[in-house]
């Protein structure tokens, strides 16, 4: 009857409340890139890198585009980003973990629809290979 619908929230709000003074820990609002089942989002990625050319006496700076316009969404769980070498896939993961230089980057990376925060570089990371 009503009593059995009840039974699981009552259950949810227990697990939550306090035990023993303790206040329970619960993510707070800005620092959200450290709780589990992050949405990231990004969108108009384009990513610039001067390249020098040429020998000492004549070099030439250039400019390459290493990504433009890249748009997708990592939800959470196993999330994979394909493409032959040197096509930008270890440029992106960088961009999005913000541990690329933000000059001659543009475009916007969210968490869960909110801007990074500022420490997201310490609470995000991968593994190279």
């Amino acid at each position: 009857g009503r009593m059995a619908e009840d039974q699981p929230h009552l259950c949810i709000q227990m697990s939550d409340s306090n035990t023993n003074g303790i206040p329970s820990r619960r993510p707070s609002s800005p620092d959200l890139a450290g709780r589990a089942g992050s949405v990231l989002t990004f969108h108009n990625i384009c990513y610039r890198v001067k390249m020098k050319s040429g020998f000492l006496c004549c070099q030439k700076t250039a400019t390459k585009e290493v990504l433009r316009d890249v748009n997708g969404i990592m939800r959470p769980g196993l999330n994979a980003i394909l493409g032959p070498t040197g096509s930008g896939k270890s440029s992106l993961l960088d961009i999005l973990a913000a541990r690329k230089d933000p000059h001659g980057l543009s475009g916007d990376i969210l968490i869960n629809g909110a801007p990074q925060p500022a420490n997201f570089k310490c609470t995000s990371g991968y593994v190279v290979q």
